[in-house]
């Protein structure tokens, strides 16, 4: 997979994909986080990035797995779209609801285990057109000394 030739601090790959695609399965992850109300229906498959905190013994490192899934996760996307494939993140809320909702659906979510992120993933209509969203301007994101 080209999520795992992504960088990743110490090459520790302190991830995992869990990819659903049995329909109603689908249908239950997508209805789990926030946001995906209206457009979840059109979702061929749904991805649960999920970091593992084992793979560093050190508090400080407790970021690297965001850190890390995230990089894996924009590869894996930009896979997907040599595959004639779209996707779209899916944020994960940080609400303990939530989180219980998903650990009921991955049963085999060990305690060290965090949700990172969603990714939706399908095949675009052939007529479907990118919403427009304003970015912020060159000057606004860069700094200099």
């Amino acid at each position: 997979m080209v999520g795992a030739q992504s960088p990743s601090a110490c090459n520790r790959l302190p991830f995992e994909f869990h990819i659903f695609d049995e329909p109603e399965m689908v249908k239950k992850v997508s209805s789990i986080p926030m946001g995906t109300k209206g457009f979840s229906q059109n979702f061929s498959a749904i991805v649960v990035v999920v970091g593992k905190l084992r793979a560093y013994f050190s508090e400080r490192d407790r970021h690297v797995i965001y850190i890390d899934a995230a990089l894996a996760s924009m590869s894996f996307m930009f896979a997907l779209e040599t595959l004639g494939l779209s996707s779209c993140p899916i944020n994960w809320p940080d609400i303990e609801e939530c989180e219980k909702k998903m650990t009921s659906v991955l049963v085999d979510l060990e305690p060290d285990e965090r949700v990172i992120m969603l990714i939706s993933v399908g095949y675009p209509a052939p007529d479907g057109m990118v919403p427009y969203s304003q970015k912020k301007e060159l000057d606004l994101l860069r700094r200099y000394n």
